[in-house]
């Protein structure tokens, strides 16, 4: 399997973070907000240097609507597995 995609990804996000400062474009601001919103971060960079970050990564998802409205698409379906499961026992119980 290919993974220059991944790698590209990756450096992609590791130059637009770790910077402090400079362009990024629509593209990019999108992709850190998903990133961000889905816990996703996590898993390519250490608590650490996430931590250190957090304000780079917060100025760059807050520049813009789209990220904003994806955050908030994000935070709602993250609701609805636990929304299921606390249903599950009532219909349980009414049957």
């Amino acid at each position: 399997m290919d993974a220059t995609p991944e790698k590209l990804l990756i450096d992609r996000l590791q130059s637009v973070i770790f910077s402090d400062g400079g362009e990024y474009d629509l593209k990019t601001n999108i992709i850190v907000s998903l990133a961000d919103s889905a816990d996703l971060l996590k898993e390519v960079f250490s608590r650490k240097e996430l931590k250190s970050k957090r304000n780079r990564i917060n100025q760059i998802i807050s520049g813009d609507e789209a990220s904003e409205e994806i955050r908030k698409i994000i935070e709602e379906i993250s609701v609805i597995p636990i929304t299921v499961l606390l249903c599950i026992p009532v219909v349980m119980m009414s049957s």
